[in-house]
């Protein structure tokens, strides 16, 4: 799968290994730039990648979410007030590049 939404950041990125792959069709269809972060596995350069991860918690009566991009060691972090909001959100901003990035600790 050629990457649509994400693009290599040869600064940071790591390379990865496998991910298997679940078949989930409808939520591949609803938020098809988060199925790319979570299960792209090469890049168009044909490098490996490192697949990325969500952590959906609640807090304070928010839905939150902490994207960890494991290739390019960095999180993002989003909150909303339903699930399907913060989905919907975390979509948007990966589709329009807006993910507000800051380097993470663990590396």
């Amino acid at each position: 799968m050629a990457a649509k939404f994400l693009s290599r950041d040869p600064t940071t990125a790591m390379g990865g290994g496998q991910v298997g792959l679940p078949p989930d069709d409808a939520f591949a269809g609803r938020y098809p730039a988060l199925w790319e972060f979570l299960t792209l596995e090469r890049w168009d350069d044909g490098k490996p990648r490192k697949s990325g991860t969500v952590l959906l918690f609640i807090e304070a009566g928010l839905w939150k979410s902490c994207l960890n991009d494991r290739d390019g060691g960095r999180v993002a972090f989003a909150a909303a007030a339903t699930q399907e909001a913060l989905l919907q959100a975390v979509e948007g901003q990966l589709q329009g590049g807006r993910v507000e990035w800051r380097k993470s600790r663990a590396r």
